[in-house]
């Protein structure tokens, strides 16, 4: 294939030195598209990730929703087919991605989002809305809002789920073998991107000091991952408490799903260890996360973390009878393939 021929796809996440979903998600979609088109990205050059991303990328000083002009000029630089605004982008950027022939999907991950992305003046420049979470974490679309799109003829969004790489056995074997660890017999720790605050601390370095008391009183090996944006000093390992700085993001699912358990921030992480079936205890580290709980918790999905120790509570989900309905639960809902779900409608995307 020619030069000429070669489809550009532009990634666009909502990017700070605290979150990483948004970017992680849009990793994962350009990895999979990288043998089908040329892929670049707009970062904020104070996320850490920034530093590590394997694709051709544009630094900017804040996240790119808030720099209009600076989006804009990479937009009419690089010329894309395809615009994937993760989370992230005004109206005038979707408009200006159109003008220039581009194709534009938004990914939303909450109400919020979702609604943003069904306003007119968006929605008329959005070619696909996916939304990458499971149907029972957001409220049904109001009547209205359906009607106004179906009036202008705008396309509606589409529940795909979660967007993850599904574990390698083989792989999966190895790296837990390289960590001394066994499947099913470890407790997994992480509160997301590592930079959240939670009781005027950072959370991860709460679950560290809670990971050390569960491997002391329940006698469980225990594996930390601090999260890319974690601005501290890892601390050391140790034979039955192990520290990671990061982990790429096929290894991360796969040392979650040979997980006993979870205890986990109410990000994507939750949802993933819904989707592999590991029990989890979920807290809440951003402002969008305790909604997601709950939603979870009352479909008896996960325990929702409570005030005060988690040593009693992560007792409490390694119990068989708390495990077991957690399972079936997890078992009971619908399986969602939102990575290739995505991938199909980009496609198609790229192939008009």
């Amino acid at each position: 294939m020619s030069q000429q021929q070669v489809k550009r796809v532009l990634f666009i996440p909502v990017s700070s030195p605290e979150g990483i979903g948004e970017y992680t998600r849009s990793l994962i979609l350009a990895q999979r598209l990288a043998n089908d088109a040329d892929i670049h990205f707009i970062l904020n050059r104070h996320a850490s990730y920034s530093a590590s991303c394997p694709f051709p990328m544009t630094l900017l000083d804040c996240s790119p929703t808030k720099d209009i002009t600076g989006v804009n000029q990479v937009i009419s630089n690089f010329r894309p087919d395809v615009v994937v605004f993760d989370a992230s982008g005004r109206h005038q950027q979707l408009q200006h991605a159109k003008r220039l022939g581009a194709k534009v999907v938004f990914l939303s991950q909450h109400k919020r989002k979702r609604n943003r992305g069904m306003r007119i003046r968006r929605a008329r420049y959005t070619d696909v809305h996916l939304v990458v979470q499971p149907h029972y974490l957001l409220p049904p679309i109001p009547w209205w809002r359906r009607q106004l799109l179906n009036h202008f003829g705008h396309s509606h969004p589409q529940y795909v789920g979660a967007i993850f790489d599904e574990p390698d056995v083989e792989h999966q074997a190895r790296l837990l073998a390289s960590m001394d660890l066994t499947a099913g017999n470890y407790l997994l720790f992480s509160a997301g991107s590592g930079a959240h605050q939670l009781h005027d601390e950072l959370a991860v370095e709460l679950l560290w000091r809670e990971a050390l008391l569960c491997q002391q009183q329940l006698n469980m090996p225990c594996v930390v991952v601090f999260g890319s944006n974690y601005p501290g000093v890892i601390p050391p390992s140790t034979a039955e408490v192990k520290s990671v700085a990061q982990l790429p993001t096929q290894h991360f699912v796969e040392l979650l799903s040979g997980a006993r358990a979870a205890v986990l921030s109410g990000g994507d992480t939750l949802i993933q260890a819904i989707a592999l079936q590991v029990p989890s205890l979920a807290i809440a580290v951003s402002k969008d996360q305790p909604q997601r709980i709950t939603a979870c918790a009352q479909r008896g999905l996960v325990l929702a973390a409570q005030t005060g120790e988690l040593v009693p509570q992560v007792h409490h989900l390694l119990m068989a009878e708390t495990r077991q309905q957690l399972l079936r639960a997890m078992a009971d809902e619908p399986q969602q393939a939102g990575l290739a779900a995505a991938l199909v409608e980009i496609r198609q995307l790229l192939s008009r």
